[in-house]
């Protein structure tokens, strides 16, 4: 399937919301707004693709029965900008249980969805998952 979101304002659009109405943030630390601003912003772009992808039906993952959900986990070389590239992840086992104590709340309904906001959104995801110097 060929996605029509390419842009933000495509997926704010595709969900029926206005681009230009973000979180107020006037009480944050400077070092913090972008932070929320982006989380709120990649938030919005899962839910239209998912949307999209999930035939125009918003998709909620649902953790509390077996359903195939898809994750990111992509792999970043460490640069002068990022020196130790990234890696986030707990995990355990209690006899044939597996869990996992990271949140999942950007998960997608088809690894295609997952791969086409990866790659459209690269900026967004990189600004998410990073520590920038």
């Amino acid at each position: 399937m060929e996605s029509k979101l390419n842009t933000v304002e495509d997926c704010f659009n595709y969900l029926g919301e206005d681009p230009n109405k973000l979180p107020d943030v006037s009480q944050l630390d400077e070092a913090d707004k972008n932070d929320v601003v982006n989380n709120f912003i990649l938030k919005k772009v899962v839910k239209a693709i998912n949307k999209e992808f999930n035939g125009g039906k918003i998709w909620e993952p649902n953790y509390y029965k077996v359903e195939r959900k898809y994750e990111l986990w992509p792999d970043v070389e460490a640069s002068e900008e990022q020196p130790g590239g990234f890696g986030l992840s707990y995990y355990g086992y209690v006899g044939d249980l597996a869990y996992t104590g990271v949140g999942s709340r950007l998960s997608f309904v088809s690894r295609e969805a997952a791969k086409h906001a990866f790659h459209t959104f690269t900026e967004l995801y990189k600004q998410e998952l990073l520590i920038i110097k």
